[in-house]
């Protein structure tokens, strides 16, 4: 089997911890590369759309730049992952969520993960003041940088849930039809 690269569109460590573990989890053996690839949709999206676009367009791109870079792609099994978090509304309720999508030359899949419903208050914050939702959360809980470390799930859940948890289990399930296809 050829070996395995699985890039990250991202330098966010708690993904990319999330990413980590799930090949722990799968029990593969892969090359990590983070790519710093900046989002095409806004900081903060707020539709479902948006969110799947922008983690299938950082994916893509992640992947491009990659294979760009001295034919690397030729010996090699290579995927590359671009995660979104952001809002949705669905009447009543806006929804926190995160989607993954797992991109590579033959085939790409898109997960859609954890759920939580949040205060429209804190929506109204983000949107209103163009923020991320991290920055407002730096605010309400006095810290730096939560978005790279615990996550806003991580204290929308009264610290039950961390990013990494949160991301953990979409990135699972959006690598997983790569390497586990069963035939029904």
């Amino acid at each position: 089997m050829k070996p395995l690269t699985i890039i990250i569109a991202t330098q966010n460590p708690g993904k990319i911890t999330a990413l980590q573990k799930s090949i722990e989890d799968l029990q593969l053996h892969a090359e990590i590369v983070s790519l710093p690839i900046e989002p095409m949709v806004s900081p903060m999206p707020i539709t479902l759309g948006e969110l799947k676009s922008g983690a299938l367009e950082r994916a893509k791109r992640a992947y491009s730049t990659y294979c760009k870079q001295a034919n690397k792609c030729r010996e090699k099994i290579v995927i590359s992952l671009g995660l979104e978090g952001g809002f949705y509304f669905s009447p009543p309720w806006w929804y926190l969520t995160g989607m993954v999508a797992a991109y590579s030359s033959q085939k790409f899949f898109i997960t859609k993960g954890f759920e939580i419903p949040v205060n429209p208050t804190l929506v109204s914050k983000v949107i209103d003041h163009e923020m991320e939702l991290g920055e407002v959360i730096d605010n309400l809980v006095l810290k730096k940088n939560t978005k790279h470390h615990e996550g806003a799930v991580y204290y929308l859940t009264n610290k039950a849930i961390t990013r990494v948890e949160a991301f953990k289990h979409q990135v699972l399930l959006a690598l997983s039809p790569f390497f586990y296809d069963f035939k029904y």
